[in-house]
């Protein structure tokens, strides 16, 4: 995968839902070191949402081993 510049990153960006972006922002934010408490009470947030889909039987649940078996599979195909 080639390299993106910043303008097609943020053009990427702009494509993502609005969850997406958030979730994107705090991972960003957490790996520069530069997590706040608002950080913090938004993964709470999320976490809450996530775990409330899982009980309500709303959430579309993966097998890890089958997940990890087709991201290896497309890894193998772009080698």
């Amino acid at each position: 995968m080639a390299k993106m510049t910043l303008e097609e990153v943020r053009e990427a960006v702009k494509e993502l839902s609005e969850e997406e972006q958030e979730i994107l922002y705090l991972y960003l934010a957490g790996a520069m070191g530069k997590e706040t408490p608002e950080h913090e009470k938004a993964w709470q947030g999320e976490i809450e949402r996530r775990v409330t889909e899982i009980q309500s039987g709303s959430a579309v649940l993966y097998d890890g081993d089958e997940v990890m078996a087709e991201v290896r599979a497309l890894v193998d195909e772009k080698i």
